[in-house]
């Protein structure tokens, strides 16, 4: 809960937990592949393509992982390399132009200063669950 992960997400990493060794001995034997790892992964509830583009990311090393759902992936990608923000569902289509490094492209625009479009508010605040 001081962590600010909310029941559903809890869930999700338990289940998570609870096929850690097949997801594991999977994610080896898909290197090549990691399609049949993402269909997987997705498979389990509470796990959406985002999650598991982060995931194959980092477990797999998979370079292409596009991390689909990102709240500010269309934003950062319009501001940085358009001048304007993209509409989410032109966002995948934008990318292939990066095959096979799209989640490098997407970690190269984070770590440009001056990529992020301006900010128009206040923070949100962290919410906490624990009385819910």
């Amino acid at each position: 809960h001081r962590a600010g992960v909310d029941n559903k997400r809890a869930k999700a990493a338990r289940v998570c937990a609870s096929y850690a060794a097949r997801l594991e001995q999977l994610a080896r034997d898909s290197l090549d592949q990691p399609e049949s790892f993402y269909r997987a992964l997705t498979s389990l509830p509470g796990i959406g393509r985002w999650t598991a583009a982060q995931v194959g990311h980092r477990a797999l090393g998979d370079a292409d992982a596009l991390p689909i759902g990102d709240y500010h992936l269309a934003s950062l990608t319009g501001w940085a390399l358009t001048g304007a923000t993209l509409p989410d569902s032109e966002v995948e289509e934008f990318y292939d132009a990066w095959r096979p490094h799209r989640f490098r492209v997407v970690r190269l625009l984070e770590l440009t200063p001056g990529a992020w479009p301006p900010r128009r508010g206040p923070r949100l605040s962290r919410q906490d669950y624990r009385d819910i």
